[in-house]
């Protein structure tokens, strides 16, 4: 049943709904138009030096076939399901006990959305795990005839990975630790070497482009690595804060990965298998083991990161339930009842992705569904047929805006991870005057507004919009609302204006009521002839299934 879950999340036409997925989509149209590794979406398209090269080529490869994106992914996951299975029978597990290790790698609503979306994780997934296992060929092996097989081609893939995701390189490391510690020395050579051949084309790109000064830019290039570091956060109590609320997200990864069931009390759970892990772990660790080394090194890194940590946890997810699994494996009824835990969160999930997939709504990685795709469409349906084709839109989700209008998009927020993830000061996407520079900056003509549910720069930008507007009211017209309450459009004139009336169109979002200009919306939208999220002039999209509802 997970599997037809997955396999019709995989053959919907949402995509570009996390703005990592349409960045990828913007990068591969640039390398498709032949204007090089750039990010098509943004004004200027500046060079892309955050994501590496592999998976947006791979999407350039198959541009005319857009179909193939998200069933790319969920063949991937395929593939890294059967090398978990793999990996759990390699490490002492039964059958059995593999089975279910590899149903809770993909049981979760993270894991659903994540693997089913047009993202790199799932093939980062299998790449890594399959490195690992030709990894764990040399360490449990003399070294045959030919001794460099084995090496090279864990090294190929590990810089696979890392061409990836650039995390890939905590594998790497670890990968050296555990040759080196065997005295493998040549193995560890050869495997250093080509591992790190394959990824220098990588870093010398990274290396040859200059780091924007732009705040809002960089949060799309490689200073959003330095700027999401705790190595870079001043004074021992930021650092402190970080690293505190870091080792608890990381401590509830199971419980939110895996979707466990019962609110605190599989949190608890969650909390409570930390300890057969730790011991399994440091057990591991002593034998130098790559698997124990990956998962040490991983959470580390993670550790010290700023921002939510569970999507790149999935990962080394398989490797923890191993460990626990192999502690476990003593006590039958702990063994059943974590079985058991496992198949009803798998049920949850799976009862969460029926009723969005009915409803025509993506599958979300939370709880609470994600914006509606219909007024999305429609707001860029009139986007479409009322603006100029070079007119500059910000807005959140602005990959997606790009990928649907073909108009240049940016997203406004001087991004500060700290204050929006670590401190109670509700800050994190810059002040008001930040906003009206970054405005004034990049030549914005129109703001999208939507709930952007599930992102939590969506209350902070909320805060700081009215404030916005109310230094120059006349600045700000709405020229169109959604039926649906959150949605608009406003146009931003390039000076500003003072108001005439103090009344506000009925039906802008309450943030905003107070201060926008009270002229009439040029269009108010009535009914959608656009499908959810995708509409027939996407170069990349095919219509879903699901029309868009109509009063």
């Amino acid at each position: 049943m997970l599997a037809i879950a997955y396999t019709a999340a995989s053959l919907t036409s949402h995509t570009a709904l996390f703005h990592d997925d349409g960045l990828y989509l913007a990068t591969a149209e640039s390398l498709v138009a032949g204007d090089g590794y750039r990010i098509a979406s943004l004004p200027g398209q500046p060079p892309q030096t955050k994501y590496p090269f592999l998976y947006p080529a791979m999407l350039a490869a198959l541009w005319r076939w857009p179909a193939v994106f998200k069933p790319l992914s969920a063949i991937c996951t395929a593939l890294w399901v059967w090398a978990v299975w793999t990996l759990a029978r390699r490490n002492g597990l039964d059958a059995q006990r593999a089975a279910w290790v590899s149903l809770a790698a993909v049981a979760g609503r993270w894991a659903l959305f994540i693997f089913t979306a047009v993202l790199p994780d799932a093939l980062f997934c299998a790449l890594s795990t399959v490195a690992l296992l030709h990894l764990m060929n040399i360490e449990d092996r003399s070294p045959p005839s030919r001794w460099w097989f084995w090496p090279a081609l864990a090294a190929i893939e590990c810089g696979a990975a890392f061409l990836t995701r650039t995390v890939g390189a905590a594998l790497i490391l670890a990968g050296l630790v555990a040759l080196g510690s065997r005295r493998r020395i040549r193995e560890a050579l050869l495997f250093g070497a080509l591992a790190g051949a394959v990824c220098l084309p990588w870093i010398a790109w990274q290396r040859s482009q200059p780091a924007p000064q732009d705040p809002v830019l960089a949060y799309y290039s490689k200073a959003s690595y330095q700027q999401g570091s705790l190595l870079t956060q001043p004074g021992l109590d930021r650092k402190a804060a970080v690293l505190g609320v870091n080792a608890a997200m990381l401590g509830s990864s199971f419980h939110v990965l895996v979707n466990t069931p019962f609110g605190w009390v599989g949190a608890a759970l969650g909390l409570v298998l930390l300890i057969p892990l730790a011991i399994e772990t440091t057990a591991r660790l002593r034998a130098m083991s790559a698997a124990a080394l990956w998962l040490v090194i991983s959470m580390l890194v993670l550790a010290g990161w700023l921002g939510p940590p569970f999507r790149y946890v999935l990962p080394v997810l398989p490797i923890a339930a191993i460990f626990v699994a192999l502690r476990l494996r003593e006590w039958p009824r702990a063994s059943l009842a974590l079985a058991t835990l496992v198949a009803i969160a798998s049920l949850t999930t799976l009862v969460g992705a029926a009723k969005s997939l009915h409803a025509g709504r993506p599958v979300s990685w939370m709880p609470a569904e994600l914006d509606d795709p219909a007024a999305t469409a429609r707001l860029y349906d009139w986007i479409r047929r009322n603006t100029p084709s070079d007119a500059v839109l910000a807005a959140n989700n602005d990959p997606q805006i790009h990928l649907e209008t073909h108009r240049p998009a940016i997203r406004l927020f001087a991004s500060d991870n700290f204050e929006l993830l670590y401190s109670n000061h509700g800050g994190g996407v810059g002040t008001a005057d930040d906003l009206i520079e970054n405005l004034d900056r990049h030549h914005v003509r129109y703001l999208l507004l939507t709930p952007m549910n599930g992102f939590a720069e969506g209350a902070a930008f909320r805060r700081i919009l009215p404030q916005v507007a109310s230094r120059c009211p006349g600045r700000f017209a709405l020229r169109y609302q959604d039926r649906e309450p959150g949605y608009a459009i406003i146009e931003v004139a390039p000076v500003c204006e003072p108001s005439s009336s103090p009344q506000t169109p009925p039906g802008i979002p309450a943030s905003f009521s107070r201060s926008v200009e009270t002229r009439p919306p040029a269009h108010r939208y009535r009914g959608a002839t656009a499908s959810p999220i995708q509409s027939s002039s996407s170069p990349y999209s095919r219509p879903s299934p699901t029309p868009a509802p109509s009063l």
